[in-house]
């Protein structure tokens, strides 16, 4: 999982660095690129990416717990999103202080801008979403499976249907043999 986590984030860090140039580039194109507002439309742009990496990695983990059956330690699952998240949440909190520290040094009060250079106040909201997503993708997945041992017989019977057929035809006979030996016990009884 976190093969395909390395992955997914080299995809969304080349997209961020983009978005960052593009910024630069329409602010320096205007003349405003050592303002106040450069830095408030990177931050605009890093809190779009924060929600988004925020769904990725729920998406991520849920494309892992399909391919399991039931999940009895939920814990893992949400600890491994929750660090996921802080990691996103440094990262992307050093990208912006990296890619715009020349626009940073040359503002005459960055003290003014200092609360658009940190993500704090969305990443509790972003936790909080997180676990309540997961907890109800892993619910929604273990009741997927049944709640009791008859339908999660049920459920793994319909879902293998080689299992089904050959238990179908071994059934089958057995009542076509069992039918024709009561017969028998009857026609000469």
């Amino acid at each position: 999982m976190h093969q395909l986590f390395t992955l997914r984030w080299h995809e969304r860090n080349n997209a961020l660095k983009q978005e960052f140039l593009r910024i630069r580039q329409e602010m320096n194109a205007r003349g405003l690129l050592n303002s106040s507002i450069t830095i408030k439309n990177a931050h605009g742009v890093l809190t779009a990416e924060f929600e988004a990496n925020r769904i990725l990695i729920t998406k991520t983990i849920l494309d892992h717990i399909r391919s399991l059956d039931r999940i009895a330690n939920k814990a893992e699952f949400e600890n491994c999103a929750q660090s996921q998240l802080s990691e996103r949440k440094n990262y992307l909190e050093q990208a912006l202080k990296s890619g715009f520290s020349n626009v940073l040094s040359g503002l005459p009060n960055p003290a003014m801008v200092a609360p658009l250079m940190h993500l704090d106040d969305l990443y509790s909201l972003a936790q909080y979403e997180l676990t309540i997503e997961l907890k109800s993708a892993i619910d929604t997945h273990n009741k997927s499976f049944g709640s009791n041992l008859t339908e999660q017989l049920k459920n793994r019977f319909l879902n293998n249907p080689i299992l089904a057929i050959f238990v179908l035809s071994v059934a089958g006979a057995t009542f076509i043999i069992g039918f024709l030996r009561l017969i028998e016990a009857i026609s000469f009884g």
